[in-house]
Formats: C-alpha cells, structure tokens, sequence
C-alpha cells in the first residue's frame, strides 16, 4: 500500500473511499465487482465475504478512520465491517430491540417473485414508528412492502396490515403493535432494496415473554412446539415460506398440516391461530384450539405466519410444511 493512502470500504459493496492525507475521494469497482476490504481491492463477489447481496453490513464510520498521519501499514482487522446493534439485512432474520434498521438488497436489483421476511420485536414499548430512509423500488411493484402488526395482548394476533412506499410517497408510518412482521413482496426485477429504519415509542409496558422465528426451508419440518419454553405466559410467532419465494407454478402450493393437543377449559384461550398472505391483507385460516386433536391443512401461494399461545398447562403440537404439486399429490393418492 502507498504511504499516507487509505482504502476504506461503504456500505454499497460497489464503492470505496480513498483518503490520502486526510482528503477524502470516493471511487467505484467495475462492474461486477466489489471492494474487498481484506485485500484492499476491487474483487469478483464470490470472494468477498462480507457482502450481502450488494449490501455491506454497516462500517465504523470514516471520521473515526481520518487521520492527520495515516498509518503505511493496515490490516485487514483494522477496517472489518461491523454490524450495528438492531441491523438486519437476510431475509429470516429477527431482533427484539426498540430501534433498528431493516435493510435489503439496497444497492442492487431484486428478483421477480421475492417474499422476504424479518420480524422485529419490541422489548417494552406499545408502537413502531418506521420511516424508509431510502429506497430503489419501482412503481411496477405498488405495495411492495407490507407490516403486520402483532397485537401481544387479548387481541392477540395480527392486529392491522400497513404498507409503506410506491405508490404512496409518505416515508412514515406508525404502526401500534409491540412486534411487526415486514415482508417485501414483489412482481417485477425493475428496481433495487430499501432501508427501513424503526424506533419505538409510547408507554413503557411489560408485555408478555415470546419467541419469533423464520423459517424459509421446508427441512426444516416439522417442527415440535413450542420452539422455546418460558415459565410465565408467552405469545409466540412461526413465519414459513418457500425459500423466501412466492410459488407461480399454477398448480403448486405451500402446505401447511398442523395438529395440536390442548387442555380444554371452556374458552379458546390456548391455540394456534394460522393467518396466510399472498399479497393484500393477511387472512385468518383458522383457529385451533380446545378438543381440537385431528390434523388440519391449509394451502397459500405465498406465506403461513402461526400465532400460538403457550399458558398454563401449555399448548403443544406439531407443524409441517412443504412446497406440493397438487398434480403429483393426486396421483399419489
């Protein structure tokens, strides 16, 4: 590396700062390639580890690298990217914090059919404000992104379905839920990501313990619950899609079989609720609880979000789901 020369890598993998003597310049890979901040150089994707579908995780910031005398020799440690607390950026991931940013695919273009989903939780507060920073999403995918919010009180389960970006042009929306499900939906590959930043906000409350997981891949089923036992009531959530994918094929679909095993009290208050989404609003499948023992299936083109109670004595049963070919699944029979 030439002295008094330093490289440091952005949060778009496609470009890097070169700072020589405390000046700043900002250069760009060619295309394909991306900055490596190990090697110091631009380099095929496949070789830079730290960046995610064109995203890099967010860096120390350059004013904390600007120095009046830059060091001749540099690490690679020394410039590693760093992941902010509350960051998320695959599809699957999930946080309980009061703030944070959901970010995907920023800098580069989306696919035709995506289902992306990420679950964020609050740890104590009553509503979300999300505000989206910045975004490449085309007009040809209105409604692109959705939020669920979830309602971890009587109420419970989704409690209203919001959208944020094209067509509407308001980058705010607030969102009253103590947990939110953000999905990215789309039709088209005519546009790039976005960033979503949340923040929460109202009274401090102590809402009930729980559990939100994503699952994107059918080996993992099925799946015994509950996922996570808690000594104290707790309302929990299980995403399930298709590879993070809507199914097109006109006969193929996601399948969902569930079965329970609850202790009956007179009331529905130990269950499982099954909601599914394909674009538009949420719709509640059904509800299963009580002397509910017998499976139950339901089918989506897009995704299944379970709600379920564990109080006590806890609600137990087991979810199973695949991608079939109704075709096939005839056939079979």
């Amino acid at each position: 590396m030439e002295a008094g020369v330093q490289y440091l890598p952005s949060h778009n993998c496609t470009k890097y700062s070169v700072c020589i003597n405390g000046k700043e310049f900002e250069a760009f890979c060619p295309r394909p390639l991306y900055f490596s901040s190990e090697f110091q150089r631009c380099d095929f994707p496949e070789n830079v580890a730290e960046c995610k579908r064109g995203t890099r995780p967010p860096v120390i910031s350059q004013e904390e690298y600007m120095q009046t005398e830059i060091p001749t020799e540099i690490t690679s440690t020394s410039i590693a990217s760093t992941p902010k607390p509350g960051f998320l950026f695959e599809c699957g991931q999930t946080i309980v914090a009061n703030s944070g940013t959901i970010e995907y695919k920023l800098y580069e273009n989306y696919d035709a059919g995506e289902l992306c989903v990420f679950v964020v939780r609050s740890r104590n507060y009553s509503s979300f404000d999300f505000v989206l920073e910045r975004h490449g999403i085309s007009d040809s995918d209105p409604d692109a992104i959705t939020i669920m919010g979830m309602d971890n009180t009587y109420g419970w389960g989704i409690y209203d379905t919001n959208r944020i970006g094209p067509p509407d042009p308001t980058p705010f929306i607030g969102v009253k839920a103590n947990e939110a499900v953000v999905i990215f939906k789309t039709s088209t590959n005519n546009g790039t990501g976005f960033r979503l930043n949340y923040e929460c906000r109202g009274n401090p409350t102590d809402y009930p313990p729980g559990v939100e997981v994503v699952f994107n891949d059918e080996e993992d089923s099925p799946l015994q619950v509950p996922y996570q036992s808690f000594n104290e009531p707790s309302y929990n959530y299980v995403v399930l899609t298709s590879k993070s994918r809507m199914i097109s094929e006109p006969d193929s679909f996601l399948r969902l079989t569930v079965s329970g095993n609850f202790e009956n009290t007179g009331e529905c208050t130990r269950f499982f609720k099954i909601y599914s989404f394909a674009g538009g609003n949420a719709v509640l499948e059904g509800t299963f609880c009580g002397f509910d023992t017998d499976q139950t299936v339901y089918e989506t083109k897009g995704l299944f979000v379970v709600a379920y109670s564990e109080l006590n004595p806890i609600a137990t049963g087991t979810l199973s789901w695949e991608k079939v070919d109704v075709r096939t699944d005839k056939m079979n029979k």
